[in-house]
């Protein structure tokens, strides 16, 4: 049985195609669109699909599908309940949520057959349990919103999934994230840079006027809707809290804009491991799965296997919406009957891209490493895409961690992004020990170290030994390289280590203010924008 899965509701759009029971192809609409998040989240254009990355999919079926699932549930969004004035047709309105409703069910017609909606927490849930390596285990989603709710406690065993309990909006994690975002000049979408400038910051000083917008409660967390005003389009909220919002020209390392970022990442660590110690209450299990955009933040991730109740932990690569295609996909299998295939799922299951341009090499991962040796940039370029929002060794951009001064040419010169944010690692799995400090009294977050979603602390003695990989606090966020799971790229840094006594090497997304690369021409044009020294792809050097 060949199911497409499919998700556009908000943004991430994405397809997914899961071929009896088997993720066979997964990818993102920006990827192949090259318009970040596929599209923007707007009442009247959930119906806005995902057409380049349905027909990647419907070509590895051969031409059909037999069904089709939509990660999202008509008929569940409500309306009002915001305590301030809402623009006309927004999100929130009766006419708002009515063309939201009317592009829903338009989906059917556009794709000419009929679709199973789904819940989409219930499709984030899948795409966390289904691939993970427990066979029972308790599932938590945290994200901005699915349908009517933010948060999502429930169990999984073997092949079902039941829901437990449910945060509803207004109180949503997710979307106090996008609104801080907004507050201190970024986009709506970033996140990230939010929890890259917590480090800078000193959390105390910014926790008393936080804690009026954001509560820990006895099950969860609780949001005043009032100074939040998720649905108004401003910040008003936030600027009666902590003063006027960023403006063009300051410095995001202000203390105040700082210190808010530090105070919002302690609160999101304190409320994740309280959902996670209430799950544990209500299921006893000893596993969990965790997927939502709130289980991209990497420092709350290392928190939570730290400090959590629970013995392992699975995080798909792909926690974001992006990964609810792949959920709808495989919740919708398993209904029919398909057999559950236990992961943990590897990441790289977009399409792959050959070249005859370039120099054929005998050994590019040698030749790769010894460029990094030299202090050179690197594009990398090899096998199937990654699914999710990190580069893992497929479309990666890599530099000697060794250089404290390429952290700047990187950030300034290449990714043309804030100074202040920090780079990734790609680590010897062998060797990740010796030089982070991992958590080893229990498997914890095993499954998923090899996706990039845990930051741990670099060793003391270690960390004058790579400065461009060690963030302001003293941590950096690691991928775990194999043997058994990317002989090439294991074969890269295990080069690399010969070479220079490091067994890892700074890893970031083959990017520039653009989605990842996708195929060659992406990878050329970036390459020779972006001035990086050398770019590998397959066997060719180029």
């Amino acid at each position: 049985m060949k199911i497409l899965g499919l998700n556009s509701a908000y943004h991430e759009s994405s397809a997914a195609l899961v071929v009896d029971g088997r993720v066979e192809l997964a990818i993102e609409e920006e990827r192949l669109s090259r318009r970040k998040h596929g599209k923007e989240a707007r009442v009247e254009n959930p119906d806005e699909l995902p057409l380049k990355a349905i027909a990647a999919c419907l070509e590895a079926a051969g031409g059909e599908v037999d069904q089709v699932a939509y990660a999202l549930e008509p008929g569940r969004r409500r309306v009002g309940g915001d305590p301030y004035p809402l623009e006309p047709d927004s999100w929130g309105t009766e006419a708002g949520e009515s063309l939201f409703e009317a592009a829903l069910h338009r989906i059917p017609e556009h794709l000419g057959r009929p679709v199973e909606f789904l819940s989409h927490h219930l499709c984030h849930a899948a795409s966390a349990f289904y691939p993970s390596p427990f066979e029972e285990a308790a599932v938590l989603v945290v994200d901005g919103i699915g349908e009517e709710a933010t948060t999502w406690l429930g169990r999984g065993n073997g092949a079902e999934l039941e829901l437990l309990e449910e945060i509803p909006y207004p109180h949503s994690l997710g979307f106090v994230w996008e609104r801080v975002a907004v507050y201190l000049g970024f986009a709506v979408y970033d996140a990230p840079k939010v929890m890259g400038l917590a480090a800078y910051g000193q959390a105390d000083r910014a926790m008393p006027a936080l804690n009026r917008l954001l509560r820990v409660t006895d099950n969860g967390f609780a949001v005043d809707a009032k100074l939040a005003r998720f649905r108004s389009g401003d910040v008003q909220g936030l600027e009666e809290l902590f003063g006027p919002r960023h403006q063009a020209g300051q410095s995001h390392l202000e203390p105040r804009f700082s210190d808010l970022a530090a105070a919002l990442q302690r609160r999101t660590e304190e409320i994740v491991l309280g959902l996670a110690r209430h799950l544990h209450g209500l299921t006893g299990s000893s596993n969990l799965a965790y997927a939502g955009g709130v289980a991209l933040n990497c420092v709350a991730n290392a928190r939570l296997e730290r400090e959590g109740p629970f013995e392992a932990l699975y995080i798909p690569g792909a926690a974001h919406d992006a990964g609810t295609a792949m959920g709808a996909a495989l919740e919708l299998a398993h209904r029919r009957g398909a057999t559950r295939r236990m992961g943990p799922l590897t990441p790289f299951l977009g399409p792959a891209y050959q070249t005859e341009q370039g120099t054929l090499t005998d050994d590019p991962a040698g030749e790769a490493a010894f460029c990094l040796s030299q202090s050179q940039l690197v594009g990398w370029f090899q096998g199937r895409l990654e699914l999710g929002p990190r580069a893992l060794g497929h479309r990666s951009l890599l530099a000697d961690p060794r250089q404290r001064d390429l952290r700047a040419v990187l950030n300034d010169r290449v990714k043309h992004r804030e100074p202040f944010r920090p780079f990734a690692a790609a680590v010897l799995q062998e060797h990740a020990g010796d030089w982070f400090e991992l958590p080893s009294k229990r498997p914890g977050a095993l499954a998923s170290r090899d996706l990039m979603l845990l930051a741990y602390p670099v060793r003391d003695e270690r960390r004058s030994s790579i400065p461009a990989v060690v963030h302001h606090d003293g941590s950096c966020r690691i991928q775990t390289v194999s043997a058994s799971t990317d002989q090439l790229f294991h074969r890269l840094i295990s080069e690399f280590y010969r070479l220079t006594g490091v067994p890892l090497v700074l890893n970031t997304s083959f990017n520039d203010s653009e989605p990842i690369v996708c195929c060659v021409e992406d990878a050329v044009r970036t390459y020779r924008r972006s001035g990086l020294d050398a770019l590998f792809v397959g066997d060719r050097r180029l």
